[in-house]
């Protein structure tokens, strides 16, 4: 099963630490939590806060002790069976290494950049402009301007930023819509895994 994650954090430095989580499933099943800080928590940024609008007020009155999102983490995105995927699976890793470093997890999902999985997803355009015998930099240009398309039209749309489950609905959606566009352009569905 494929799980778009998006954290958001206290700050982009060492000792950072994840405020909220938000995932969505390959069916487009979601959900986020906000993470009341452990008391070792304590690296914050306000320029960070500004971004994510999180305040610390909000953790501390409407989170969920960060243990208990992190056994949530753990029941929905088993190790053992899902493929994580983030737009930042440096930073993300780390955070959620955090979390469920809390609740003294060995095994944590591996995440990995959206880009994998989209390369998977163009192979049947690939296959399909090879057929018609376009050159292989023609072809190129051809996929990757599509899939920057896809990018740019996503950050087109209107919907929050910078909060951790539409962040990872938007992950989805770019999935799903580049998924569409190559069996627009091959004139058949590339199939769900």
């Amino acid at each position: 099963m494929i799980y778009f994650l998006d954290i958001e954090a206290s700050s982009l430095e060492q000792g950072s630490f994840p405020i909220e989580i938000g995932w969505v499933s390959e069916d487009g099943v979601g959900e986020s939590h906000l993470i009341r800080p452990e008391p070792a928590w304590t690296t914050w940024n306000p320029e960070s806060e500004k971004v994510h609008q999180i305040t610390r007020n909000m953790l501390a009155t409407e989170g969920q002790p960060a243990a208990w999102v992190a056994r949530r983490a753990l029941d929905v995105l088993p190790p053992d069976t899902v493929v994580g995927i983030s737009d930042a699976p440096g930073p993300d890793q780390y955070w959620l290494s955090r979390l469920l470093d809390v609740v003294k997890s060995s095994s944590h999902p591996v995440l990995f950049d959206l880009t994998h999985l989209l390369r998977q997803d163009v192979q049947p355009l690939l296959r399909h402009l090879q057929a018609r015998r376009m050159e292989a930099e023609e072809m190129r240009a051809t996929v990757v301007g599509m899939v920057l398309k896809v990018q740019e039209d996503e950050a087109a749309r209107v919907r929050v930023r910078h909060r951790a489950l539409p962040d990872a609905e938007g992950l989805h959606w770019r999935w799903r819509e580049v998924q569409r566009r190559v069996a627009e352009a091959v004139g058949k569905p590339i199939g769900d895994r």
